[in-house]
This record gives structure tokens, sequence and C-alpha cells, in this order.
């Protein structure tokens, strides 16, 4: 299952955007990706696509680490 994480806002220092694959997730489960290549400061918009779902989300980054606001 193809996955894509795009960064928007805030200054990006590595990486806006970061893409692999997972494998099947059985309906109702969930899979967890962790991402050390997206590095920024600042508050950021987060958009996440898994095959024809999308979720969007806002937070504030500094470096590796993400606070959700």
């Amino acid at each position: 299952m193809p996955w894509a994480i795009e960064l928007e806002r805030g200054l990006t220092l590595i990486k806006r955007h970061t893409e692999g694959v997972i494998n099947e997730i059985a309906p109702g489960e969930s899979d967890t990706v962790i991402v050390s290549s997206l590095y920024a400061i600042g508050r950021i918009a987060v958009t996440v696509n898994a095959i024809d779902a999308t979720k969007g989300a806002s937070g504030f980054v500094f470096g590796p680490l993400t606070f959700e606001v």
C-alpha cells in the first residue's frame, strides 16, 4: 500500500515530501510510519495520502520533534 506525507508552511530544512510502501492493512486496523527525514521549524500543515484516503493535520515542528496543535 503506497503512502505519502507532504509538509506545507514552516521552514523546511531537509525534505517537504516523503513516500513509501507498507504491507496491506486489514479493515479497521492501522499501521505506524516513522519518518526521520522530515525536518522543519515552525507551524506546519501536514497532508497524508494512502491509496484513496487523505488526512490533514496542523502542528508545530522543531527539527525532528512534532507537536500537534
